[in-house]
């Protein structure tokens, strides 16, 4: 199906001989199955065994293009029922919602008017808490703590709401998330969200196509800091409280954990507040270490190459690797979009 529609989209199908233009397209962009799909539907195309090497030779030496150009969002975004809630929801059942399905932001809908009014994620809510109670003495009691979705509604500014259409290309998708994007929603011909793509979704895309990729050896066994793809980091001590690292990690998407002596513990990310509702919010006036006992991550030292960060970010399903000194000391991380985009600086 997949196929055809790339088919459709990209060349017009004529019953002449010259479908030998339309099977050097198929091989040029798609994997090998396409060829033998096309030769089913049209016998009469004409692909010489020499044609046929030589398009792929040509395949092998721009298939990172290939794959970002041909790639559409729908080929990613899977049909689904998807999760919203309506703008006049409670915070305690968004963040139900999020805990339940294991996600970590959701679309608000107005349902009077029939539309979306953005997203609302973990951090929004937490930031938001944090930021109206900054300390355990002004929260106040469950019964009138009464604040709806939409006061949340991108809070902490880390959660815009750009819609796209199903037909955009991998590569713009990536593009966005170039500019600090970390979801976006893709939309249907009806205009309704049918599922929030994230970098991380790409990433393990592109992972799962690797094999396809011609990104040269060279620069794979490059380092990191070689390839200048490593990225300042904010620290935060295990000491101080959750409540004060939240506006931090709302605007950073992560922050490095440390003891006394600078050792890297692990990470505060979103992920770590998927548990929180107005019941327990309370537990964010505790230290780092009082409200969790670990905080994993992934780690590598400084000599670390591109391939063996995509390695690890794909054997561990991670977005971020943190770069560490020999003394354990944390230096730097690597984020996914950081190695899609030197994917994309290939391809061109």
């Amino acid at each position: 199906k997949v196929i055809i529609k790339k088919m459709e989209r990209s060349v017009v199908v004529s019953s002449s001989s010259n479908n030998a233009n339309l099977a050097a397209f198929l091989l040029l962009s798609l994997p090998w199955a396409a060829v033998a799909v096309y030769k089913a539907l049209y016998p009469q195309a004409i692909v010489t065994k020499d044609t046929t090497s030589a398009l792929i030779k040509h395949h092998r030496s721009s298939s990172i293009q290939n794959l970002l150009d041909v790639t559409y969002l729908e080929d990613l975004a899977s049909q689904k029922k998807m999760i919203v809630l309506e703008k006049s929801d409670k915070l305690d059942l968004c963040l139900m919602t999020l805990d339940e399905n294991s996600i970590t932001s959701i679309p608000i809908v107005d349902l009077k008017t029939h539309t979306y009014i953005g997203l609302v994620s973990i951090l929004d809510i937490a930031a938001y808490l944090a930021t109206l109670f900054p300390d355990s003495t002004t929260f106040p009691s469950l019964d009138a703590l009464d604040i709806t979705a939409e006061k949340v509604v991108n809070f902490s500014q880390n959660s815009p709401f750009l819609p796209q259409k199903s037909n955009l290309r991998l590569k713009e998708l990536i593009a966005l998330f170039a500019t600090g994007v970390h979801r976006v929603p893709i939309l249907n011909d009806e205009g309704q969200i049918i599922r929030l793509l994230t970098e991380t979704d790409v990433f393990e895309f592109v992972l799962h196509h690797e094999d396809e990729l011609s990104l040269s050896s060279k620069d794979k066994n490059k380092t990191v800091f070689e390839l200048d793809i490593v990225q300042g980091i904010g620290k935060v001590l295990i000491s101080q409280t959750v409540a004060s690292a939240i506006p931090k990690v709302s605007k950073v998407g992560a922050l490095a954990v440390i003891d006394s002596f600078g050792v890297f513990v692990g990470e505060l990310s979103a992920k770590h507040f998927r548990s929180l509702s107005v019941h327990n919010f309370m537990n964010v006036y505790k230290t780092i270490a009082e409200w969790r006992s670990t905080f994993t991550a992934v780690t590598a030292r400084e000599d670390v190459t591109l391939a063996e960060v995509m390695i690890k970010m794909g054997k561990h399903h991670v977005n971020r690797v943190w770069i560490v000194d020999s003394g354990d000391k944390p230096i730097g991380v690597v984020r996914c979009q950081d190695v899609l985009h030197t994917l994309i600086s290939e391809a061109e």
